[in-house]
């Protein structure tokens, strides 16, 4: 296993801000993409939807 560390890891800084740049968006999911077929199958089958499963959100904030 690699020791270098990756952008993921840890917060990142924006270090550079190019003066032709007005704006940065900064976005974030909460919730399992993975799952929302799953959900879209139970809807199409009038199946309950678990709780826990039910929300999937995006979040965004431009600075």
């Amino acid at each position: 296993m690699s020791s270098e560390i990756k952008w993921y890891d840890f917060p990142q800084k924006i270090k550079i801000w190019s003066a032709d740049i007005d704006y940065v968006m900064f976005i974030d999911e909460n919730g399992s993409a993975g799952k929302i077929n799953d959900i879209f199958k139970k809807i199409t089958n009038n199946l309950p939807i678990d709780e826990n499963d039910k929300y999937f959100t995006i979040t965004g904030c431009i600075f």
